[in-house]
């Protein structure tokens, strides 16, 4: 896929000090919930383009988290800027881990931040909170931070796609604007309902044109598609079709399933579908391509492509209980992972003044 345009940008970052108070929570009534907004704080007038900029590259100067945010070895001198960080970070979740992933690339940045002086006399502050990838408890710690904590400048993080989107929805409320490293459903992309939301990685979307091209390489004019009735995956779908349609390539048949698959993939089979897209979760995979086995469509005249985001080996993890781990394995034999980068190939110089290749060995 092609690279997304870039424009030349003066940048207005500089720091003209405290020179007007400004407020860095809520900005209205008491809330539905009986949180009280609290007085403004003291703060620069930073640009809220370059508080992203900022934060995109690194935030605060160390942390641990607990249950109502983090304790914060701060700097001997200087005034923080709180930054309210809303990720699931507990290790029984399956998405902790990219919680917990993101951190060394955060002090990373840190140190580069502080090295710089890029804020001086100011630091990010940032308090960690746990959303457990569980909407109530998101919610939960969203207003903890509020309650609880100290007035939050904007919000860091957002993996899951339920919790992130209630919260983001939330926003205008409190006059918080959000940046998301790991949010991918396209539903946020919709800038009427989730205006003050933004993020550092694209839509599920992107990987559709990838697919397309993909399809015309092989010159295979002709596919079916399986999607879990997911509101994420029906987004993306229903992308992929239209795309489909701009490139004349036949969707031969369009079926989606809840918890079983299986009649969905007969009904593929028998419309004689040999190129299957799926949208689905890796649990569902697991059933997806147990039911593929007994339909006998795998091999090589069949080519499966599904999402290329699922966690490594997760197959292992998987439920097999349909069918054995043997038969699970032959069915997916040879399918194919549609995902975007996660970090470019391209030897060229972020803003950091690394190129992505430096950064990732700096990070090891």
């Amino acid at each position: 896929m092609a690279p997304s345009p870039r424009r030349r940008w003066n940048s207005p970052c500089a720091l003209p000090g405290a020179e007007t108070p400004q407020a860095a929570g809520a900005g209205g009534a008491e809330s539905a919930t009986g949180v009280s907004p609290k007085p403004a704080i003291q703060m620069p007038m930073l640009p809220p383009q370059c508080l992203l900029l900022v934060l995109g590259l690194g935030l605060g100067p160390g942390f641990v988290y607990g249950s109502r945010g983090t304790t914060i070895e701060q700097p001997a001198n200087g005034t923080s800027l709180s930054i309210m960080g809303l990720m699931p970070l507990n290790e029984t979740v399956a998405k902790g881990n990219i919680g917990r992933g993101v951190l060394p690339a955060v002090q990373l940045a840190i140190d580069q931040i502080r090295n710089i002086s890029l804020l001086h006399p100011y630091f990010l502050d940032l308090k960690l909170y746990d959303t457990a990838c569980d909407n109530a408890q998101g919610l939960k710690a969203f207003y903890d931070a509020i309650k609880y904590g100290p007035n939050h400048l904007m919000v860091f993080g957002g993996v899951c796609p339920s919790v992130t989107s209630i919260i983001a929805e939330s926003l205008k409320g409190w006059n918080l604007v959000q940046l998301s490293f790991a949010a991918t459903t396209p539903v946020l992309a919709d800038k009427k309902k989730y205006p003050y939301f933004f993020r550092t990685v694209p839509s599920d979307n992107a990987v559709n044109p990838a697919i397309v091209k993909f399809l015309k390489h092989f010159k295979w004019k002709r596919v079916g598609t399986l999607t879990q009735d997911i509101q994420r995956f029906s987004e993306v779908r229903n992308d992929l079709t239209g795309e489909l349609e701009d490139s004349a390539i036949q969707i031969a048949d369009t079926e989606s399933f809840s918890n079983d698959p299986c009649s969905s993939v007969k009904k593929l089979k028998g419309n004689d579908v040999r190129i299957i897209i799926g949208q689905f979760d890796e649990h569902m995979a697991a059933k997806v391509f147990c039911c593929a086995f007994d339909e006998d469509m795998y091999g090589s005249k069949y080519q499966w492509i599904i999402p290329g985001w699922y966690q490594a080996l997760w197959w292992q993890q998987a439920n097999t209980s349909t069918c054995s781990t043997k038969n699970l394995l032959t069915a997916m034999e040879g399918y194919i992972g549609v995902d975007f980068e996660p970090l470019s190939t391209k030897q060229i110089k972020t803003i950091s003044g690394r190129t992505p290749q430096q950064y990732e060995k700096k990070k090891k």
